[in-house]
């Protein structure tokens, strides 16, 4: 349990300083808001070809 603790302590406070540069920086909010945007595209794009890797093997196996 003091594992759990400390580490929720720590991300607490990393949370707790990011929140600070991001409310004094314009500049780093807005490089935050797009790099998540385009983590998130890549992880959509990713996602679709796996599905279409995937049903592509399914249909060879039949």
């Amino acid at each position: 349990m003091g594992i759990a603790v400390g580490d929720l302590i720590h991300t607490l406070a990393a949370v707790v300083g990011l929140s600070a540069i991001l409310m004094t920086s314009t500049l780093a909010f807005g490089v935050v808001k797009y790099l998540g945007s385009a983590y998130l595209v890549y992880l959509g794009i990713r996602a679709l070809l796996e599905k279409s890797k995937k049903l592509k093997n399914l249909l060879l196996r039949k």
